[in-house]
């Protein structure tokens, strides 16, 4: 009796330091910081549900230098000015020895709170300048390498592009930069949401700072100077006219969604 006491008395201790241990070894969570530049070679289509492609270079917390492509959309015109978007349907970033991380942003089915948030800003030569606000969310099961193992995580991205012009259902080419910050977690589904709930809550506090930081900083990317679109492309002279057609836009969007 004595000895099956004593024997109790060392596997309870022991066991709950091994259930921790595999606790903190299934579930990892890591701060994830990112930013980068590059270009948006199409533009934007102001068509909904049309997608069009993006491309980044730049670093990141355990991708380092990382070359990253995906395609944009816009999903409907929330104003004059506003609208939501989504990646479509992914963007995955490549870190130097080809390791991937695939995630979406501004999907609310792979777990973002809300689509993507895009505004535009009239310039007083007619061009626009866009800043962008998106959640970031893994896929797993397209990420390899060191991401093999991750399970979830997200991080909040603002990008603010260089100015362009709207030429009839699309603009022209812009460059752009975005800086991100949140986590990424690695097991355990229950600390994954937790860590991601913290993550979306501290980024959201740093957006203004984000996007202040973005607007005052030159782009990495080679700079080109905006041109005016030509007469034969089809492009509003005022910044009026340009508005004008962005609200066509959204009144057509609002009136294929009640169909």
């Amino acid at each position: 009796m004595f000895h099956k006491s004593r024997v109790q008395q060392v596997i309870a201790p022991l066991a709950a330091i091994l259930a921790l241990a595999c606790s903190r070894a299934e579930a990892q969570v890591k701060p994830f910081k990112i930013r980068g530049a590059g270009p948006a070679p199409q533009g934007i289509p102001l068509v909904p549900l049309t997608p069009a492609p993006h491309s980044a270079v730049g670093e990141a917390t355990m991708l380092g230098r990382y070359q990253g492509a995906g395609l944009f959309q816009i999903l409907r015109f929330t104003g004059p000015l506003t609208a939501e978007f989504s990646s479509a349907p992914d963007f995955v970033f490549t870190a130097a020895n080809g390791d991937k991380l695939a995630v979406t942003y501004g999907v609310v089915a792979n777990g973002a709170a809300q689509p993507g948030q895009v505004t535009l800003t009239p310039n007083a030569d007619g061009s626009f300048s866009a800043v962008f606000v998106a959640e970031f969310n893994p896929e797993p099961a397209k990420c390899t390498g060191r991401f093999a193992n991750i399970t979830g995580g997200s991080w909040i991205m603002v990008a603010v592009s260089d100015p362009f012009f709207i030429t009839g259902t699309s603009t022209t080419p812009f460059n752009y930069r975005w800086e991100g910050q949140g986590q990424l977690v690695f097991g355990e589904a229950a600390r994954r949401r937790a860590a991601q709930s913290q993550s979306r809550a501290k980024a959201l506090a740093l957006q203004q700072a984000m996007i202040a930081r973005l607007r005052s900083s030159p782009s990495p990317v080679s700079r080109q100077t905006v041109r005016r679109p030509r007469a034969s492309e089809s492009t509003p002279t005022s910044s009026r006219g340009s508005i004008a057609k962005y609200r066509r836009c959204g009144r057509q969007l609002g009136t294929r969604a009640k169909t």
